[in-house]
């Protein structure tokens, strides 16, 4: 089975990095902003069969957020926001697409003092994992639990993930007014 599956969250909250601890590549301080949006494919070894998600891990800054997939048909969306910071949690309510019922919330960086409360978590009424990619904390239980929902199953158990592609080879998706030169620059893409 394959899935498309919509990552969105603030700028800074980790989207990538947990991409990127999912794909094997470990944990970075270094911050890059997505621009745009870039597309990840990973494959689930389940007790129930293979699994393929296409997770579209979009842009959290400004101006490069809400076009990128306002009009776009995704199987489930993952809200990702910052346990440190009530800004990121808030702003999910001006990110997140209200047509989709498959939806898990994630909260990151639980190795920092929380301020986003419990209470203001449950407010939002939606599965809910805390994950910290830094200290590898289960940076795999969004996919398990978006894993049981999407397969109404939740007697579904991860047995490994492998990813089909690199993350620097990940198809980039820009809008051409929205390229910043010097990031792709880094990252070793063109324009």
């Amino acid at each position: 089975m394959e899935f498309k599956i919509l990552l969105i969250g603030a700028n800074g909250v980790g989207k990538t990095t947990w991409l990127r601890k999912l794909l094997n590549r470990g944990w970075s301080s270094k911050y890059i902003p997505t621009i745009g949006r870039s597309v990840i494919t990973l494959k689930l070894y389940t007790d129930a069969g293979e699994i393929v998600y296409h997770i579209h891990d979009t842009a959290g800054t400004g101006i490069f957020q809400h076009e990128l997939y306002v009009n776009e048909e995704f199987d489930g969306v993952l809200l990702m926001f910052d346990l440190g910071s009530i800004f990121t949690f808030n702003q999910l309510n001006n990110l997140h697409p209200t047509s989709h019922n498959i939806t898990v919330l994630i909260g990151n960086k639980s190795d920092v003092l929380h301020k986003v409360t419990a209470e203001t978590i449950a407010s939002a009424q939606l599965p809910y994992c805390e994950i910290s990619t830094k200290r590898d904390y289960f940076v795999d239980s969004a996919l398990l639990i978006l894993t049981q929902m999407l397969m109404n199953d939740k007697s579904i158990k991860i047995k490994r993930v492998r990813s089909l592609q690199s993350i620097a080879k990940s198809k980039v998706i820009f809008t051409p007014d929205f390229v910043n030169v010097y990031t792709l620059n880094m990252l070793g893409l063109s324009v």
